[in-house]
């Protein structure tokens, strides 16, 4: 009897936020994204593998700018993940 190769997807769940500021009514000097990527960089310190190697990101935002729609995307590029990886914000 011929044994398959089992082929399953492998998921890593971690998580990395900003701290809680202050708006004090008009934007800070860092953006979304900026904060995002500070954050995932802490995030992707620990883990085994390269940035390159994950496929796909997802990334939950409230206020991100207009030039940061697909914040998601804006993000994953910066830390280096590749045009490959799938992305999603759950921007709110």
């Amino acid at each position: 009897m011929e044994r398959k190769k089992a082929c399953h997807d492998v998921f890593l769940v971690d998580g990395a936020r900003t701290p809680f500021i202050k708006a004090k009514g008009k934007p800070g000097p860092f953006s979304a994204s900026d904060l995002a990527v500070n954050a995932g960089k802490a995030l992707l310190v620990r883990q085994p593998f390269k940035p390159s190697d994950i496929g796909e990101v997802v990334i939950g935002c409230v206020m991100p700018s207009p030039d940061e729609a697909n914040i998601a995307r804006v993000i994953a590029l910066r830390l280096g993940c590749g045009k490959k990886s799938s992305c999603v914000d759950g921007t709110a």
